[in-house]
């Protein structure tokens, strides 16, 4: 059977962006609610909210969305009030000025202790991780920073893995961006791996 190919590292690429705020909701118990993420779900939709992640665990979840939707709107204090009343929920906290950052390649879900060392790295630049998340597909893991700290976060994971990285850099949305052809065709699958988390995640355009 053909193995895939990943001698170059287990990360591809790295990419930020900020202006993001997250919504923590905690109840004993939530998860022997029915029906409790739905409501969580349904009451952003009646405010014409999107969501970016949404982090949870057994008493508590987090919602990640864009902070300008809140400003727009002028709803902050009316979509607390709304969520805690419609879940009876224990607590509602909101957060603002959070960064996101991702990091994506197809051999992390080969490769062991890929997570401890991006943390690792945030914690020697002296960043707290805000929240951390990894789908089940192991090929992307974000990481919420305060907005703060996002250059030194990005500067600190760059450096760790950099004999690892394609040449791809993506910053934020007024960062310059470059993709070596030969890289992407030589490593296509892990190139299109990571284009795809960075592009739809952050609405690159």
């Amino acid at each position: 059977m053909n193995q895939r190919d990943h001698t170059n590292g287990p990360v591809v690429g790295i990419a930020s962006d900020n202006g993001f705020c997250s919504i923590y909701i905690s109840k004993y118990l939530m998860n022997r609610e029915v029906g409790f993420g739905r409501k969580v779900l349904q009451t952003l939709e009646e405010y014409g909210l999107t969501y970016e992640h949404v982090p949870s665990g057994i008493d508590d979840m987090t919602i990640i969305l864009r902070q300008d939707q809140l400003e727009e709107q002028h709803i902050e204090e009316e979509l607390l009030d709304r969520l805690k009343l419609v879940l009876d929920a224990d607590e509602v906290v909101l957060e603002r000025n959070l960064s996101l950052i991702m990091v994506v390649g197809e051999a992390m879900r080969h490769n062991v202790g890929t997570t401890a060392r991006a943390a690792k790295a945030l914690s020697k630049a002296k960043v707290n991780i805000e929240m951390i998340n990894q789908g089940s597909s192991e090929v992307s893991m974000m990481f919420g920073v305060k907005a703060a700290q996002e250059k030194e976060a990005v500067q600190a994971l760059y450096e760790n893995f950099s004999p690892c990285l394609l040449s791809l850099s993506l910053f934020n949305q007024q960062t310059a961006r470059s993709l070596d052809r030969q890289s992407f065709s030589s490593r296509r699958s892990e190139c299109f791996c990571a284009l795809k988390c960075i592009y739809f995640l952050f609405d690159f355009v």
